[in-house]
C-alpha cells in the first residue's frame, strides 16, 4: 500500500472515530468521504464496518453506557434481513456512482437534520417503521457501512434525545457490525488486501474514538451537533464534485 494511501485511511478512520465517539454513528459518512478518493469500493464496505465495530466498542467501554436492546430489537431484526442485500449489491457498484451516492446521503441527512429536527415527532413511534428503518440501514450497512446514517436520521427527525439515540444506537451499530463482517467473510471480501488496511485502521481509531468519547460527556451537544452536521455537508458537497470532475 502506497504511502499516500496509508495516510489518507489513517486520517479517514481517525476522523471517522472522532465523530463517531461524539455520536454514536457517523463513522463511515465521516471516513467514506476521504477513503472513496483513492481506495476501490471493494474495499471501502469491509474497512468502514471493521472501523466502525473498534469505535463502537470503544465507545461502549470508555461511556459505560447502558444499552436499550428491547429498543433495539426492531431496529437490529430488520438491519439482519437488509445486510445480506447490501453485501450482494457490492459486485455492482462503480466508484464514480458510489461517490455520488454517498456525497447526497451526506447532503441529505446534514440538510435535513439541520432543518427538521423534531419536526415529525407525530411520526415517531412504532415497532413496524423502526423495523423498515432498520431494514433500510442494513441494506446500506452491508453495501458501505453506512447502517447508521437513517436511524440516525430517523432519530433526529423524530426528537429523540441524545441519550435515547445513544443508548439504542450503540447496540444496533454495534450488533450491524457484526453481522455485516460475518457476510462479508462468507461472501469472500475479506480477503488478504483488507490487512494492511486493518492494519492502519485498528490504531488510527483508538485515541480519537475515546477523545470523542471525553467530548460527549463534556460538551454542549447542540453545538458540536451543528458544527458535525456542517462538516458532513462540506464533505457530501467535495464528494460530489469529485465523482463529477
Amino acid at each position: 500500500m502506497a504511502p499516500t494511501v496509508m495516510l489518507l485511511v489513517g486520517v479517514g478512520a481517525a476522523a471517522g472515530a472522532f465523530v463517531s465517539g461524539v455520536s454514536g454513528f457517523a463513522y463511515g459518512l465521516v471516513a467514506l468521504s476521504l477513503w472513496s478518493w483513492q481506495v476501490e469500493p471493494a474495499l471501502l464496505a469491509p474497512m468502514v464496518v471493521f472501523g466502525s465495530l473498534i469505535a463502537q466498542l470503544l465507545s461502549l467501554r470508555s461511556l459505560g453506557h447502558r444499552l436499550d436492546w428491547r429498543a433495539a430489537v426492531p431496529l437490529v431484526v430488520g438491519g439482519a434481513a437488509g445486510v445480506p442485500i447490501g453485501v450482494a449489491l457490492l459486485e455492482h457498484v462503480d466508484l464514480p456512482a458510489f461517490q455520488v451516492v454517498i456525497g447526497l446521503i451526506l447532503m441529505a441527512y446534514a440538510l435535513t437534520a439541520m432543518f427538521a429536527a423534531g419536526r415529525m415527532q407525530a411520526l415517531g413511534g412504532g415497532r413496524k417503521i423502526d423495523g423498515v428503518i432498520g431494514f433500510a440501514g442494513g441494506i446500506l450497512g452491508g453495501l458501505a457501512g453506512l447502517n447508521g446514517s437513517l436511524p440516525a436520521l430517523w432519530a433526529t427527525l423524530c426528537g429523540w434525545s441524545k441519550e435515547r439515540q445513544r443508548s439504542i444506537f450503540l447496540a444496533y451499530n454495534t450488533a450491524i457490525a457484526v453481522l455485516a463482517l460475518m457476510f462479508l467473510g462468507a461472501a469472500g471480501k475479506l480477503g488478504p488486501e483488507t490487512v494492511p488496511m486493518f492494519a492502519v485502521i485498528l490504531p488510527a481509531t483508538v485515541l480519537p474514538a475515546w477523545l470523542g468519547t471525553r467530548i460527549y460527556r463534556g460538551l454542549n451537544s447542540d453545538g458540536f451537533r451543528r458544527t458535525v452536521l456542517t462538516l458532513l455537508l462540506i464533505s457530501g458537497v467535495v464528494q460530489l464534485l469529485t465523482a463529477l470532475s
